[in-house]
């Protein structure tokens, strides 16, 4: 995964199951399941509740998958999408390591198997 070009990115609603669908047809290199903006708040517990059976059927296809969570719900979103094959976690508006840094205690709330590592990046310890 490290030397992986990724050059097509597309975004989709995670609660919409056509657009899911299409969007694993579609060749993408990654693909970033979106609970923010896509998602009216009538629709997010729709949209978390199909994250995890739609990251292994788009990691089949051949694409990375990346969760865009919101991040004034990002217990519930970490918690509904971390599950093995997600690549990363965008977190939009998010301007400076040391933003990402005060959501580093949530991350390891909402999931709490995540070991924390030594490392130089904002979310390890």
């Amino acid at each position: 995964m490290g030397d992986r070009i990724r050059r097509a990115w597309l975004i989709v609603p995670a609660h919409d199951e056509a657009r899911l669908e299409e969007t694993a047809q579609a060749g993408a290199d990654v693909i970033v399941l979106d609970l923010q903006d896509m998602v009216h708040d009538t629709k997010k517990q729709v949209a978390r509740a199909r994250i995890r059976e739609t990251i292994p059927r788009l990691c089949a296809q051949g694409a990375e998958v990346f969760v865009r969570a919101d991040i004034e719900l990002l217990y519930a979103d970490l918690h509904a999408s971390v599950w093995r094959g997600l690549s990363g976690v965008m977190l939009p508006g998010v301007t400076s390591v040391a933003a990402a840094a005060k959501e580093k205690h949530v991350f390891f709330i909402a999931v709490p198997n995540l070991k924390p590592k030594r490392s130089n990046t904002a979310l390890t310890d």
